[in-house]
């Protein structure tokens, strides 16, 4: 379901069941409420999300709320996710309140430096989304000709669950733009392998975080 230059618009109680490609995409549009939605999708499934910045366009994505959500056997929870490229824009004013991770692998990702080579129809492989921060390298540590996607107040609140993977939080900016006000308020999981521990892991990530397993943040 594609839906292009909408103003107020409201979907609630809809099920999609294995997409051939996006759920549901939003463009050029506002005051959109959606709720009660349920998606369900196999884990080899085509890419079924979008991503900012992509073939050098200027995108913008602000005043986002995402509310009550579970997310079940998932690659990714909740993710913001930009190309690390030519574009340019911004992400901002975006919050995730009262979310349940179940086994995701990915609970908790902001990924400002993207790029799907290397990957199978431009997805990560569990170990190298779950290796970012290393695997990336210097090498692509700032942003292409200072452009790219800003990334700036996102709000984390009640985040709780389970994580697939033992990095559940990984906060990937860029060097030279980094990500502004990032605050996890009670942002706590555990690992779905017993006897495992999760940590967070933050590259050039400026905010704040309380009650969270976020303490990688730089202050600022």
């Amino acid at each position: 379901m594609f839906f292009n230059n909408c103003n107020g618009l409201g979907m609630y109680n809809l099920r999609h069941l294995n997409s051939p490609r996006n759920h549901i995409s939003l463009s050029c549009s506002k005051n959109i409420h959606v709720w009660g939605l349920r998606l369900i999708a196999p884990g080899d499934s085509p890419n079924t999300d979008g991503s900012l910045g992509e073939n050098g366009e200027f995108a913008t994505v602000e005043e986002v709320r995402v509310k009550n959500c579970t997310f079940t056997n998932t690659q990714n929870g909740v993710r913001i996710k930009t190309f690390q490229a030519n574009g340019s824009g911004y992400a901002r004013k975006i919050s995730f309140e009262d979310i349940n991770m179940v086994a995701s692998e990915n609970p908790v990702i902001i990924d400002q430096k993207y790029n799907n080579h290397g990957s199978k129809n431009g997805r990560l492989n569990s170990y190298q989304s779950s290796h970012l921060t290393s695997s990336l390298g210097e090498a692509r540590s700032k942003s292409v000709n200072g452009k790219g996607v800003k990334v700036s107040d996102v709000r984390y609140t009640r985040i709780h669950g389970s994580s697939a993977s033992d990095q559940a939080i990984t906060l990937n900016c860029d060097a030279d733009l980094g990500c502004a006000n990032i605050v996890m308020d009670h942002v706590n999981m555990v690992s779905a392998t017993s006897g495992h521990k999760v940590f967070a892991s933050c590259n050039n990530a400026h905010g704040s975080y309380v009650s969270s397993l976020a303490s990688c943040l730089t202050k600022g």
